[in-house]
Formats: C-alpha cells, structure tokens, sequence
C-alpha cells in the first residue's frame, strides 16, 4: 500500500525514511510553487551534510514509494504536479 509522508523539519525522519525506500521517490518543494520529483537515490535529494528540511516549511520533502499517489497527494495540496528531475 503506498503511502506519502511530508517532512518539514525532521532531518532525522526524512533521512530514515530515504535509507527505507531507496526505490521510492521524493518532491522538493519550496515558497509551494517550486515543485521537483526526484527518486529517492538522487544526488540532489540526498546531500551529505546538507539540512533538507526547515522548520518554516519553506522546504519540504514530499515522499512516497508510489509515484502516482505522490504525484496526486502533491497536485491535491498545490494544484499542480512536481516537474521531474533533469538528472
């Protein structure tokens, strides 16, 4: 059963839950009008080092082992679907 979780500020989940779902993919979101799917091995989803999500919810991560219920659960919250990931 696919299931999509947001992370905003919780470095330590988000983390967690990439090292669970290394096949699973994950939204990018900033300000809620920039949206980038990625899977969840991309290099610029996982930057050692790198905090990834903020407790303003400026920048969230979206997750889901499901693409299409992610991509529905992002349209439904910001009205439109992730653009994907260039790499």
């Amino acid at each position: 059963m696919a299931t999509t979780k947001e992370f905003s500020d919780d470095e330590v989940g988000y983390r967690a839950w990439l090292n669970r779902n290394p096949e699973g993919y994950v939204v990018n979101q900033r300000w809620g009008t920039y949206l980038r799917l990625h899977r969840a091995r991309c290099r610029f989803v996982d930057l050692p080092g790198t905090k990834h999500t903020n407790p303003d919810a400026r920048s969230t991560k979206v997750c889901s082992d499901d693409r299409a219920a992610l991509d529905m659960w992002v349209t439904a919250k910001y009205g439109r679907p992730p653009d994907p990931c260039g790499s």
